[in-house]
């Protein structure tokens, strides 16, 4: 059976709803289909959450205090982007992804806010540069996102996984196909994570959870800006 995964239009929901909000709304929609299969399906892709979530990676992975390992974006250093101001980092697991897409368009949305708090944002996603470009064109998205190709970034600061075998195959035929959309086998994804890093280098606001429809409060982040910008 060829499963339908349905994307909600966030537009209907109330204007002042918070991100999050807005995402457990997706998710109650997703909830709605009582078919057999569905049910069964939401069954494996909670089993494999809370399996992730038991295999410590949340405790493991890189979290506020400590500097944030070097790596390249872009053919620049990490720290040539950090230094020049504070610096929003917001991985994301791909262009598949309907909670994926409401949140990168929340951060578009606060790009002034942003921008008046004298921070900057880049995304960083396991995604080919062709679907990368295609979910800018399609979301008018102005601030920069880099391939993590094989979620090398990500695996730096412990966020990735392999996923669960069953997972992969519902993925599959809710027509998401990994292997096209990351030029690769590996059956990876990073926890959908967010960092706030200081001018030095050290990470001051972090966010991952093994639960995918969970994501860092941007109000948050903007506050943690407001307080670097003073």
């Amino acid at each position: 059976m060829k499963y339908i995964f349905m994307v909600i239009g966030f537009m209907t929901l109330n204007a002042q709803a918070t991100l999050q909000e807005r995402l457990d709304q997706k998710s109650k929609e997703f909830a709605k289909n009582k078919d057999p299969k569905m049910i069964a399906v939401r069954a494996d892709f909670k089993k494999a959450n809370d399996e992730l979530e038991k295999s410590g990676i949340m405790e493991k992975a890189t979290s506020v205090g400590v500097k944030i390992p070097d790596f390249k974006v872009g053919g620049r250093n990490i720290s040539e982007l950090y230094k020049e101001k504070p610096l929003v980092i917001k991985f994301y697991r791909g262009h598949w992804c309907p909670y994926c897409m409401v949140e990168l368009q929340e951060y578009e949305r606060l790009m002034p806010e942003i921008t008046k708090r004298n921070g900057h944002i880049i995304g960083l996603v396991p995604d080919t540069k062709k679907h990368i470009s295609k979910t800018k064109r399609k979301f008018n998205l102005t601030f920069p996102i880099f391939q993590d190709k094989d979620n090398g970034i990500a695996k730096k600061l412990g966020l990735a996984f392999k996923l669960d075998k069953k997972v992969l195959k519902h993925y599959k035929a809710f027509g998401i196909n990994l292997n096209d959309s990351q030029g690769n086998k590996n059956g990876e994804l990073p926890l959908p994570g967010t960092y706030v890093v200081d001018t030095s280098g050290i990470i001051k606001f972090a966010f991952y959870d093994a639960n995918y429809v969970k994501r860092a409060d941007p109000q948050e982040v903007l506050k943690v800006l407001w307080k670097l910008k003073n």
